[in-house]
Formats: structure tokens, C-alpha cells, sequence
């Protein structure tokens, strides 16, 4: 292992970053603003754990939030301590990591080591099912009223708070509102079982239940890390104090900023920080605020926003990058005209930053992501290419379920749900009656659904269907077969979906019934055997004659958003408003990451055990040894099936990186994203609510509702910016069907004159050197054709801004960057006389 680059690494931080990395304390806080260099300091910390501590990498738990955090952290280490020692770390989020330790311990918590993922949509149609069926015992509310997504968030709400279906049952099965989410939780979890599902919630709790009956399940464990610390709930920060209490001492890091504690909604605790202190003796907090992303300008208006939450803790936050220039506060006449002023603006940006800026460093950020409707409408009209994060998700496609939905049956054989699915996947005339009669069929038999439909259509059992329906369903049961046999084979991951694809004639059926767009859902079974495989797309899931439109967005056409998004499901915001317009996807989702690459399926296939065959009693109750490695995974189609369920943003984010616009919730732009340019759309303040909504509680009491959350989210998004930073609010909105005319956020009243403008930034020469700074790359040559602004001239309204000669502004920022290493402040170019040209030097 080369130290070298470690040395150098340790040596380009600052003082305080030090500290943090080398840092003698067992329990450790490093509180970490926005652009602070959390990142680099959480890896150079693993790497001084590995290389200066001499613990083994697989001794040590890395626990991050997002997929994106994840890979640069994985990038980073492998320069840092090798590729060899970073795959040994057992890096994941806390999902990734209990699901790898139920596959091998499940059976001492009821769990069958071959249990597939419920992912959100899954858990929904269960629910949907069990609202519907007559049997449950429930109100006519509930059943016909209540939104499938509302009970969804209410029972995920409840685990994320630590309450089991049976502590939920004692503790509010009696009281009137919650009686019956109380009786669908408990039917929730029973249903769970009997398809050996496990949803994302219960990953977690089955991994607190597990840590607390087996005390040794991570005895070799010597040093936990956990990224992104503010927004762990009740149970991940319980996950972390098992942990901890596992039969040796540990050290334990956290990374984390109260400040960007946003998912209040989802039960995140900020108050973890203070039970840390509580529970582990003499931790000690680092403070990391010198902030390396954005400007001056930015930062300063991102503070004035926190700083109205008089319940934080004061502490600065500052930046030796250029002072930039003042952020756009634009008030367009309605949202028509916000979308048209963005993508006017966007195209104006990319003119004249001179290639500083492309599409895919600009991100368009709005609170609820029904707002992005507009967005989409004109940059198709404007031909500007984006992606939506968070969006119609590339795993949740109509024709990628399909396909993983063979996958997970042939592996899972008692999920009924995928098996319903696929059953007319390509079409087999099987409806409703048939299907009823098989799962009645089913539920007296001992077995799967699979051994069900095997006696069936062997003609062991005659009397369920016909002799005609029969035959259809074994054509089913023979794709089915097969697929399991490859699985006990071994076979690799891209290679079975091939058969599957095949084997249903799935090209065919797309054209049948997807014919307007099936050339783009072809692409994307390309796509998905890519994933599996590793490698680039393969050419033959191309069609010649199909090229795609570079403004195609995740929604390949628009015609397919119907077709695949999710049913209309409620949405519960962070601040308690239910949005009933467009269903969001709950940021659990987009934050359940597998961290590993995606070549590990190939890599993997040959080496896996059959994803069926339970563990064996020895596997079940051995400790682990200096070797073991929980990350190591033995079965590959359990690895990729987890990946899809897992994974979230993924593919989307890699269509912004790849040259596209990101259009995200500011929610899904936390973490380690950021772009030089960034809109924040619809700034109103009945979308970001600066007064104070107060509710009464049964005591009487009066409660401020969350609104603090929202000062959060908002410095968030700000801070995603580092250079450009526009905050758009539409005069008049439509609300509920009614046009009203709303305030700018109150959140951005008062704000200092020199931090803002209402008009949008003039560019020259000087402007274009501190961006150039600012985002670390060349400062582009001279150019009078790229300037907004007349010589001489001041923007409007802007005294601070300087508009001096552009080739002497551009010499004399240059000179300054240098004398003081590479970071200067604009203000310290304001200090001499505009009158005294510096000297050009040959």
C-alpha cells in the first residue's frame, strides 16, 4: 500500500481538517457546513484508521446516505488505501448493511435468508389490496377514501419511531384515527411474511432485533463511521448504539450539520447529536466552517436564511473563494413565465460563461416536484436536454419491472405479487377469477405459488382450472423452471435476463402493446443487461432506426409517463401539507443505495449460491472471523435483485452528469451535490412559509408546525450553488385550481442590498475570472463579443459591483489569485483606485 498519496492528502488540508482525521477521541462529532470538505475529511479519517491505527478494513463500518457520496467516498479511498483494502470496508447505507447481515443471520429473527426487498411501490400494492379486500376489518373511510400512499406513510412513519405492528396495535389500536392503520399495519406485516418480502423499515428493525438477541454478530468490528448524521431517525441511531454495544470496544466517528437536517417529515433526528453525547462518554465535537463550494455572496445570503432560526446554535461559516457576484431574486408574472425565464436564462448562461458552464452544471431545484411540470413543457419547447431526479425512476419502468419481476419470482417463488405481474407478461388471457382460484389454491397447499402451479399443470390437481388455462400457465411455469435453474447453476446475471427476454418474446410484446415508444423501452432492457453485465450498452437492444432526441429527458417520450408512474398516492410533505397533484417519491427511497459497482453481478454469478437455499444452521450461528466480510456477497441474483430495489437517482443522476440539466426536489439535492449554477423555483411563501403555522395540541398547548425545517430546506438548496444562484417567485400561482397572487418567502425579505439583484447578472471578462476560480478551472481568454455590459457601466442597483476594464480586471484578479495561493476575495480587488491600470508584465 502507497503512502504517499495519503501524506499529500493529509498535508492539503487545513488545520481543523486535521484534527478531525487524526483525532485520538473514541467518540467523535465532526459538524460539517455545507462545502466544507466532509467527504475528503470522512475518507482521510478511514485511510488514518487503516494506515496509522492499523486496523484491518474489514473491521471497519462505513455508513453513508447517497449513492453519489458513496462512489466519490469509494474513488477517493481507492487512491487512498488501495482498491483491495476499499472493497474490504463494509461501506452502505444502513439498509444495504442489515439486509447483508439478515442474509446470513435472518433465521435467529424469523427472517428466511432468502427474502427479496419490497420496494415502495410493492409495499403500496399490498396495502391497496388489503384495503380493498372485504374482509378487513375498517372503516368505509379508510377503504374508499384514505390514499393508499397516506396509510403507506403513516405505518413507515411509525417504524421509522421504532413501533412494531404489535407495539402499534397496544399502544393506538384503540383511539379512533389510528385504529385502523393499527389493523392494516398488523395485516401489512403478516402479508409480508407470507410473500417473504421485507420492506425497506423492517431492514432496519430486523437489524436492531437481530443486534440485541445475538451480541457477537459484529465482534470483530473496531471503528464505525456514519455520514450525513442529521438525518439518521429513532431506529438507525438505535442501529448505531447496537453496534457499538457489540461485544468489543469501537470507535465511532459522526459527520453530520444541524443545519441541513431537513427530513423532519420522515422522522430524522437532530437530536441524535445530543444523544450521542448522552450515551458515549467524553465525545468530542470538531467544527469544520470554512466552506470550499461557493462564494462569499452566496454563502452570506444562505445565512441570513439559517440564521432566522433563533433555536440553532450560532456558529460561522466563512470562504477565502472569490465574493462572486449578487444572487437574482426574480419575480416573473406567473409560473409560465418562471419556466420560460429559466430556460432563457439557462441558454443565456451557457452563451456567455464562454464554456465554463455546460448543461449538466445547472440544477433547477423546487420544493414539491409537481412545480417541475411547467420546467419539462418548456425545455422540450427550448430544446434543452434534462433529467429528473427522482422522477419516473429508471428501475420502476413498466418494462423493467417486468423483467426483474421474472427475476424475483423465479427466485422468490412465494411472491405473489411479482407472480401477478408477469402472469400475462406476454398476454395468457389469465384474469381475475383464474388468479383468485390459484392463490385459494395456493393457500391450502404447503409450498410456493411455483410448487402450486407445478401441480397443477403436471395434472397432480385437476380441479382448480381448466384443461385451456392449464396449458397457458405452463408456458409460464417452463420460463419460470428455467429461470431457477440458471440460478442453481450459477449462471450469470445478464445471461438469464437474456433468456428471459427471449423466452417471453418481450420484444415482440412491447411492440404489441408499447408500439409509439417501443424502440426507447427496448433501449432500456438494453440498459438493464448493461447494469447486470457491467458493460456499455449493448448494440443489438438498439434499433438503427431510433435515435432519440438529445432534449429526451428519464420520460424517454411523454406519451409513457401515463403508462408508467405510479397510481396517484397522497403526499405528506415536511411540514404536514398533502399534496394530492402528483405523487413524490419519499426521499427514504432515493436515499436506499447499494454502494458497490455494478460489475461486481458478472464477477459475482459464478461464485453465488443459489438464491433459494436458506443458509445453513453453521452459517447461521458462527461468528465471524478476522476474514469474514458481510459485503462479500455469495449470492449474486440476491446482490442484483437488492441493487434494483435499493438503488435509487441513479441512472438519473448519471443523465446529468452525462450533459443534461438536473431538475430535483430540494430534498434529493442534499448530500455531496452541488452545480455552479442553480434555480430555485417558485420562492413564494405558500410553498416555502416563513410565518409561523401554529397548531393546538389536545393539552392545549401551542406548537410551531416544522416551519424551522423549512429555513433548513432552503439554506440547503442555496448552498448547492456555487456561483450562480437564482431564487425565482411567480407574482400569481395556481393553487388548488384558483390563480392567487403570493409574497416572495419570507425567508428572503431583508436581505442585505449588496447580496442581491432583481435583474439578471451582466457578464464580462472579471465576471468570467472569479467563476473560473470559483469551480477551479481555466480562466477563458479575453472576449468583447461576451459582454453584457457597456465600459464603464454598473449594473443597476449593484454599488458593490465592479465593471472596470475587463483585460486589467481579468490581470489583476489573476495576480491576486496567486499572491494569495490560489484563493482570494473579491473585496480585496475593490481596495485600489480604478484609476491606476496595473502594469502588464511580459
Amino acid at each position: 500500500m502507497d503512502k504517499t498519496h495519503f501524506e499529500e492528502t493529509i498535508k492539503s488540508l487545513n488545520e481543523v481538517q486535521q484534527q478531525a482525521v487524526r483525532s485520538e477521541s473514541k467518540h467523535l462529532q465532526i459538524l460539517a457546513g455545507p462545502g466544507s470538505g466532509k467527504t475528503r475529511v470522512l475518507t482521510a479519517r478511514v485511510a488514518s484508521l487503516v494506515i496509522e491505527k492499523g486496523i484491518a478494513p474489514g473491521h471497519i463500518i462505513v455508513v453513508t446516505f447517497t449513492n453519489k457520496a458513496a462512489n466519490e467516498m469509494k474513488e477517493r479511498l481507492v487512491k487512498l488505501i488501495g482498491e483491495k483494502n476499499t472493497e474490504r470496508l463494509l461501506l452502505g447505507t444502513f439498509h444495504t448493511l442489515c439486509s447483508r447481515i439478515l442474509r446470513r443471520f435472518g433465521s435467529l429473527v424469523n427472517v428466511d435468508p432468502s427474502f427479496t426487498i419490497a420496494d415502495t411501490q410493492t409495499s403500496q400494492e399490498i396495502i391497496s389490496q388489503l384495503r380493498s379486500d372485504p374482509e378487513t376489518p375498517i372503516d368505509d373511510f379508510t377503504r374508499t377514501k384514505q390514499k393508499v400512499g397516506a396509510i403507506w406513510g403513516l405505518i413507515s412513519k411509525a417504524k421509522s419511531k421504532g413501533y412494531t405492528a404489535a407495539r402499534y396495535a397496544k399502544d393506538f389500536g384503540s383511539e379512533f384515527k389510528t385504529k385502523d392503520i393499527a389493523i392494516l399495519y398488523t395485516k401489512y406485516e403478516e402479508k409480508l411474511k407470507q410473500l417473504n418480502l421485507v420492506d425497506f423499515d423492517n431492514l432496519l428493525l430486523k437489524g436492531c432485533e437481530l443486534f440485541v438477541k445475538k451480541k457477537d454478530v459484529l465482534s470483530n468490528i473496531k471503528a464505525v463511521l456514519v455520514d450525513e448524521y442529521q438525518d439518521t431517525n429513532v431506529v438507525q441511531y438505535d442501529l448505531i448504539r447496537l453496534i457499538m454495544t457489540q461485544a468489543n470496544d469501537k470507535i465511532i466517528t459522526i459527520v453530520g450539520d444541524p443545519d441541513q437536517s431537513i427530513f423532519g417529515w420522515r422522522s430524522a433526528e437532530p437530536k441524535n447529536f445530543n444523544k450521542m453525547v448522552c450515551d458515549f462518554d467524553k465525545t468530542m465535537a470538531i467544527h469544520m466552517e470554512q466552506n470550499y463550494r461557493s462564494t462569499s455572496t452566496i454563502l452570506d445570503s444562505a445565512l441570513h436564511v439559517i440564521s432566522q432560526d433563533r433555536t440553532r446554535i450560532d456558529k460561522a461559516l466563512y470562504t477565502n473563494n472569490p465574493k462572486g457576484i449578487p444572487i437574482v431574486l426574480n419575480r416573473p408574472r406567473n409560473e409560465s413565465s418562471q419556466a420560460a425565464f429559466v430556460a432563457k436564462e439557462i441558454n443565456r448562461v451557457i452563451k456567455y460563461s464562454k464554456g465554463l458552464i455546460n448543461y449538466k452544471d445547472i440544477a433547477v431545484l423546487m420544493r414539491m416536484n409537481f412545480i417541475s411540470q411547467q420546467f419539462e413543457q418548456v425545455f422540450r419547447s427550448h430544446k434543452i436536454p434534462f433529467t429528473i431526479v427522482g422522477g419516473d425512476r429508471f428501475f420502476d419502468r413498466v418494462e423493467i419491472k417486468d423483467i426483474t419481476c421474472y427475476l424475483r419470482f423465479a427466485y422468490n417463488p412465494c411472491d405473489y405479487l411479482s407472480f401477478a405481474r408477469i402472469v400475462n407478461v406476454p398476454r395468457r388471457g389469465i384474469g381475475a377469477v383464474t388468479l383468485k382460484k390459484l392463490v385459494d389454491f395456493n393457500d391450502k397447499q404447503e409450498g410456493s405459488i411455483l410448487d402450486s402451479l407445478q401441480k397443477i399443470v403436471t395434472g397432480k390437481d385437476k380441479s382448480v382450472v381448466s384443461p385451456a388455462v392449464s396449458k397457458k400457465l405452463k408456458g409460464l411455469v417452463d420460463i419460470c423452471s428455467e429461470i431457477r435453474r440458471l440460478i442453481d447453476e450459477r449462471e450469470e446475471i445478464h445471461e438469464i435476463i437474456h433468456y428471459i427476454v427471449e423466452a417471453t418474446g418481450y420484444k415482440e410484446y412491447l411492440k404489441e402493446h408499447h408500439f409509439q415508444d417501443h424502440e426507447s423501452r427496448w433501449s432500456n432492457i438494453g440498459e438493464l443487461i448493461s447494469i447486470a453485465k457491467g458493460k456499455p450498452n449493448e448494440e443489438e437492444y438498439k434499433d438503427s432506426e431510433s435515435e432519440l432526441n438529445e432534449s429526451t429527458t428519464v420520460i424517454d417520450m411523454e406519451e409513457e409517463a401515463d403508462d408508467d408512474s405510479p397510481k396517484e398516492y397522497a403526499t405528506i410533505t415536511e411540514d404536514g401539507v398533502t399534496i394530492i397533484e402528483m405523487e413524490e417519491e419519499p426521499d427514504d427511497v432515493e436515499e436506499l443505495n447499494v454502494i458497490q459497482s455494478e460489475d461486481r453481478f458478472q464477477s459475482q454469478a459464478k461464485q453465488s449460491q443459489p438464491g433459494a437455499q436458506p443458509s445453513s444452521s453453521s452459517s447461521q450461528s458462527r461468528d465471524f472471523t478476522d476474514n469474514d466480510d458481510l459485503f462479500d456477497v455469495k449470492d449474486a441474483v440476491a446482490d442484483f435483485l437488492e441493487y434494483c430495489s435499493l438503488c435509487s437517482n441513479q441512472k438519473e443522476l448519471e443523465e446529468a452528469e452525462g450533459g443534461k440539466v438536473t431538475i430535483a426536489t430540494l430534498h434529493s439535492s442534499k448530500g455531496s451535490l452541488e452545480w455552479p449554477c442553480v434555480f430555485i423555483a417558485t420562492c413564494n411563501e405558500g410553498v416555502i412559509p416563513h410565518s409561523m403555522a401554529e397548531d393546538v395540541t389536545e393539552e392545549g398547548q401551542v406548537m410551531i408546525k416544522k416551519i424551522l425545517l423549512i429555513s433548513r430546506l432552503l439554506y440547503v438548496g442555496m448552498t448547492r450553488s456555487k456561483f450562480l444562484l437564482y431564487c425565482v417567485s411567480p407574482i400569481e400561482r395556481n393553487s388548488w385550481g384558483r390563480i392567487e397572487t403570493e409574497s416572495m418567502s419570507g425567508y428572503l425579505r431583508n436581505l442585505d442590498r449588496s447580496l442581491y439583484t432583481t435583474t439578471v447578472p451582466d457578464w464580462d471578462d472579471s465576471v468570467r475570472a472569479m467563476l473560473a476560480t470559483t469551480i477551479d478551472k481555466p480562466i477563458p481568454p479575453p472576449d468583447s463579443e461576451l459582454v453584457t455590459t457597456k465600459k464603464g457601466k454598473k449594473t443597476k442597483n449593484d454599488e458593490n459591483y465592479d465593471n472596470r476594464d475587463s483585460n486589467s480586471m481579468r490581470f489583476e484578479f489573476k495576480r491576486n489569485c496567486e499572491q494569495f495561493g490560489g484563493f482570494t476575495s473579491a473585496s480585496k480587488l475593490y481596495q485600489q483606485s480604478n484609476n491606476k491600470r496595473p502594469k502588464k508584465h511580459n
